[in-house]
C-alpha cells in the first residue's frame, strides 16, 4: 500500500463480489524515521498520506481464477478500495483516497501457495530517462514566473484537478472538475460579450442564473456561445453536442447523485471541456 491505514494487524472476513475474502492487513514501519530519525512503535504519523514514515501491507486469499498480473492487479483495486471506503468513514481518514492500481509498490501473485508473478510499480508514467534539457527549460520558466510574479489562472488549476483526478481513477470529481473549468470560461466569455453585442444585462444574467429553458450552462454552450462568436469562428456542431452531454453527465453527478463515470466518460469530459475552453480563451481579455 502507498500508505498506512489504522488498523490493527488482523484479518478482516468479509464477502465481495460473490465470495468469501479474508483480508489480512499488517504494518511495515520504516525505519529510521525520515521525520525524527527514531520514535517509538507505539507512535505513527496520521494523516501520513505518502507512507514516508509507515505504510501497511496486504494480503488476501480468493478462489478466483486470473489470467494475467493485470487482471489480479485490477480485482485487488476493487478490493483494497472497498476496504478503504469504510476505513475512512469509519475513522473519519480525509487525509486518505481511494488508490490505483500504480500505487502498489510491489505486486505478487501466488497460485498453490508459490509465487506465480511479481510486478514492481514505476507509476503512472513509466520509468523514463532523465532529460536534463527538459528539466532545465522547466526550471528556467518557473524561475521566471516566480520572478515576474505570474499567477495561475484560476480555471487552469482546475483543469489540473480534473486530470489529477483522472489519473488515480476519480472520474466522477475528474468530470466535476472539467465541467467547473468549462463553466468559468463560458460564462466569462458570455459576461464579456454580451455587452458588445447588445444583450441587456438581464438577459446576460438571465441565461447565467436563470433557472429556465433558456439559462444554465448547457443551454449558453448549445445556443449563446455562437450567437455570440463570429461566424467564421464558430464552434462547431459536433463539440458543441458532445460538451453539451458532458454538462448533462455532470449534472446527473450532482443532482441525481450518479455515483459510477467510466474512464472514457471522465476523458471525453476533459477533453471536450479544454476544446471548448482553449476555442474562447483567445478572445477573453487577460
Amino acid at each position: 500500500m502507498p500508505f498506512y491505514i489504522r488498523l490493527p494487524d488482523d484479518t478482516y472476513k468479509f464477502h465481495f463480489e460473490g465470495e468469501a475474502i479474508e483480508f489480512l492487513v499488517t504494518k511495515e514501519t520504516i525505519q529510521p524515521s525520515m521525520r525524527t530519525g527514531s520514535r517509538s512503535a507505539d507512535t505513527h504519523f496520521h494523516g501520513d498520506r505518502r507512507g514516508i514514515d509507515e505504510y501497511s501491507v496486504i494480503s488476501y486469499e480468493t478462489e478466483r481464477q486470473f489470467s494475467s498480473i493485470d487482471e489480479a492487479k485490477s480485482f485487488t483495486v476493487k478490493l483494497v478500495n472497498r476496504v478503504l471506503d469504510v476505513y475512512r468513514y469509519i475513522d473519519q481518514a480525509t487525509h486518505l483516497m481511494p488508490i490505483t492500481a500504480t500505487d502498489f509498490h510491489e505486486f505478487n501473485l501466488l497460485k498453490d501457495g508459490r509465487l506465480s508473478e511479481t510486478a514492481i510499480t514505476f507509476g503512472p508514467g513509466g520509468l523514463v530517462l532523465n532529460d536534463g534539457g527538459l528539466i532545465n527549460e522547466i526550471g528556467s520558466l518557473v524561475k521566471r514566473a516566480l520572478e515576474e510574479r505570474i499567477e495561475v489562472p484560476f480555471f487552469e488549476n482546475i483543469l489540473l484537478n480534473a486530470h489529477h483526478y483522472h489519473l488515480t481513477g476519480e472520474y466522477r470529481m475528474s468530470v466535476l472538475e472539467a465541467v467547473i473549468a468549462l463553466e468559468i470560461i463560458v460564462y466569462q466569455f458570455i459576461r464579456e460579450f454580451a455587452p458588445k453585442s447588445g444583450k441587456s444585462q438581464k438577459q446576460i444574467d438571465g441565461w447565467i442564473e436563470g433557472r429556465g429553458r433558456e439559462s444554465g450552462l448547457r443551454y449558453c454552450v448549445e445556443t449563446v456561445l455562437n450567437m455570440l462568436l463570429p461566424f467564421d469562428v464558430r464552434v462547431s456542431s459536433d463539440l458543441i453536442s458532445r460538451c453539451g452531454n458532458t454538462v448533462t453527465l455532470r449534472n446527473k453527478v450532482v443532482h441525481r447523485g450518479k455515483k459510477d463515470v467510466t474512464e472514457v466518460e471522465a476523458t471525453s469530459a476533459i477533453t471536450f471541456s479544454l476544446e471548448i475552453i482553449r476555442h474562447l480563451n483567445r478572445f477573453i481579455s487577460s
